[in-house]
């Protein structure tokens, strides 16, 4: 590889590591306030699913694992887990 493209690979890693700094500080300012939903997931399903449907982005997930795993008084529903 010549001296000039890897400085453009150099300068092209550091842009896109610059964006992904800015895009994440970006995301976690925009995220709604702490969930008042137990770490873990743990609690009741409608908590989790307001938290999930506010865009909590953890709840999300697990929201959709009980429903994947239909644990956690959510019944097995694959669509409901990926939808």
């Amino acid at each position: 590889m010549r001296d000039s493209q890897r400085a453009f690979v150099a300068r092209a890693l550091a842009c896109a590591l610059a964006w992904s700094a800015h895009a994440s500080r970006a995301a976690d300012a925009a995220a709604p306030a702490a969930s008042a939903v137990k770490p873990g997931g743990q609690g009741p399903l409608s908590e989790l699913r307001a938290s999930a449907d506010r865009g909590d982005r953890v709840s999300q997930y697990n929201l959709a694992r009980r429903y994947l795993c239909g644990t956690g008084g959510a019944d097995k529903d694959d669509a409901q887990a990926l939808g």
